[in-house]
């Protein structure tokens, strides 16, 4: 069982628990909170799980951002109360900044489990699809994106979708490669051909 699924299924088997509105103690609803902004929250939340601290340089290396743009989003955050910060110390996460962000980043792994475990694309590339839809789905999409994953990795009778889904996916891929390959070797063909052509002339 992976680590996105266990945390679902101890609050009832379902999506729920991450993907209802969010409501923070004074009220605010998540879509407040924009996307940009949401980004933040998750990448302080990723950072601080792997290695117990997030300062503003690891935020900047991690969203590729300037430094400037991470102090504007720190500051806002906290003017929010999601997070307490200060230039010359580690970011912390309040009690509603520690929820929202875990929501967002719950949702943005169920998404990545998808891409990853269902249509077998590269670890980057399930990601880099993750936060591009996260923003956009909506509760029915995520439940569906998590129940078909969990079904297909763990029933015994989708074995056989399984294996058939990850042929079919690998066969793609590497008919992709072998094309891109061979585009490569034509224009390198046609490159030489014109230099050849260029020297000949010139001589």
């Amino acid at each position: 069982m992976n680590k996105t699924t266990g945390l679902i299924k101890a609050h009832g088997n379902d999506c729920s628990f991450y993907i209802e509105k969010y409501r923070s103690a004074s009220g605010r609803k998540m879509e407040k909170v924009s996307a940009n902004m949401q980004d933040y929250l998750v990448a302080i939340v990723a950072l601080t799980s792997l290695h117990g601290h997030a300062h503003t340089r690891d935020i900047a290396r991690m969203l590729h951002v300037k430094m400037p743009s991470v102090t504007y989003a720190l500051k806002t955050l906290s003017r929010k109360k999601f997070l307490l910060y200060s230039p010359s110390a580690p970011v912390i996460l309040t009690e509603s900044g520690k929820k929202l962000g875990m929501h967002l980043y719950q949702c943005r792994m169920i998404i990545k489990d998808f891409f990853e475990k269902v249509l077998y694309l590269p670890p980057v590339r399930a990601m880099e699809f993750a936060c591009m839809l996260e923003h956009r789905m909506d509760k029915r999409s995520l439940e569906a994106f998590h129940f078909l994953t969990a079904a297909i990795e763990e029933r015994p009778d989708c074995r056989t979708l399984k294996k058939d889904l990850k042929d079919c996916l690998f066969l793609e891929r590497k008919l992709v490669e072998t094309n891109k390959t061979k585009d490569c070797k034509i224009q390198e063909s046609v490159q030489e051909e014109s230099f050849n052509r260029s020297v000949s002339i010139d001589g």
